[in-house]
């Protein structure tokens, strides 16, 4: 058994993977900002410790008090859409809140691995980008994302550091404004979804391969950076002709690209990955989003 810290617990990923961990029999303490009463934890094996990502004393408070074996964070506000439109919070939470998480785990708990869970668009635009291709963000989101990763990269000097850089994310549980969840609300609505001619390919990994492979690399105590992929490269209108399939009276409709959909294809190089790890065991798209949609069917 090993004592993780856990940033971002709430959310898609850290929720699932929370639980992924505690089934592993590990002890998963999970920051929690917004305590409310009577709010059910995503883990109920999890333990729960109350604070801001931001606010340093308090890391260093818990981190001082758990002294966890490792630190996975995930902590960000990750939707491209609301950066774009409210940036101060979205540079706030992901660079600051990562600057006072590393400073806490420098001061507090040093020996503890740290784990930063970063994101492909850190890159930019482009095709089989490998771990030592170089930074190039230009969005809200992208810029602070990367300018966090940096950061860790730097007290990576101090302490031996994992960055995690993660291609789209998709299964059950996703409740955010991403073209899947989207796509498989309005079909529950029998609303008709739209495919955007020019939207370039991206590439997707279902949200149990993503706990896997974390989970490995903790175990392991992997350093260095790490892009995470599944090698599923799909077009805007493959994404959602799968879905439908689940929605027989529905058919889905073309229009033009809204401006800041017209990006060039993406996808990541994984052989650094697949050299360490299990890389024939991915989940297939269709059945990925079958348990998708089943999930949302229940809800």
């Amino acid at each position: 058994m090993s004592k993780i810290f856990l940033t971002g617990a709430m959310g898609f990923v850290g929720s699932v993977l929370s639980r992924y961990l505690s089934s592993q029999g590990n002890e998963v303490i999970a920051l929690e900002h917004d305590l409310q009463l009577g709010r059910p934890l995503p883990d109920q094996a999890a333990i729960l410790a109350q604070g801001d990502i931001r606010d340093f004393p308090r890391l260093r408070e818990i981190l001082s008090h758990y002294r966890p074996d490792a630190i996975i964070h995930l902590a960000a506000k990750a939707i491209v859409a609301e950066a774009q439109r409210d940036p101060y919070p979205t540079f706030d939470v992901n660079v600051n809140g990562t600057i006072a998480l590393l400073e806490a785990w420098h001061e507090a708990s040093p020996d503890a691995y740290f784990l930063y869970f970063s994101t492909d668009k850190v890159y930019g635009n482009g095709l089989e980008k490998t771990e030592t291709d170089p930074v190039k963000a230009s969005g809200i989101y992208e810029s602070s994302k990367a300018a966090a990763d940096l950061i860790t990269q730097a007290y990576g000097s101090l302490h031996p550091v994992a960055i995690t850089r993660t291609c789209n994310i998709y299964g059950p549980g996703d409740r955010n404004s991403r073209i899947i969840p989207n796509t498989i609300r309005q079909c529950l609505r029998g609303e008709t979804p739209v495919i955007y001619q020019k939207a370039g390919k991206r590439e997707y990994i279902f949200i149990d391969d993503v706990c896997r492979i974390i989970t490995s690399l903790v175990e392991k105590r992997q350093h260095g950076i790490w892009n995470i992929a599944s090698g599923l490269v799909l077009s805007n209108e493959q994404v959602v002709k799968e879905i439908c399939k689940h929605f027989p009276t529905i058919q889905p409709r073309y229009a033009k690209s809204p401006p800041w959909l017209e990006l060039d294809d993406q996808c990541l190089n994984t052989e650094k990955l697949c050299s360490s790890l299990d890389c024939l065991s991915f989940e297939t798209f269709p059945s990925g989003i079958a348990r998708t949609v089943e999930w949302w069917r229940t809800q």
